[in-house]
């Protein structure tokens, strides 16, 4: 087993998706924090890219809002995602 560098922030094993991108993993939504009193989670907004041949993560970039439990899929040179738990609203 080989432990990975750490991600550019902590996201959920479970709450996330991802997709295979031209010999990189693309990870899309996800919970990152739980508060210690209150538990409430925050949602991931961050799309992140992990390439394996330097094994570095970077962030591609963010979602239109922060999710998770979403669907993810990279077709024709594109990267969906579809369906989740968004965050509630302020």
């Amino acid at each position: 087993m080989k432990v990975l560098p750490p991600m550019p922030k902590p996201d959920s094993h479970i709450e996330f998706a991802w997709a295979i991108v031209n010999r990189t993993l693309v990870i899309v939504g996800g919970t990152t924090d739980k508060h210690p009193n209150t538990k409430k989670m925050t949602l991931v907004g961050e799309i992140f890219q992990f390439q394996f041949d330097t094994q570095t993560w970077k962030v591609l970039g963010k979602l239109p809002y922060r999710v998770k439990t979403t669907l993810v899929g990279f077709w024709n040179g594109w990267l969906y995602f579809t369906s989740g738990q968004r965050e509630r609203t302020r």
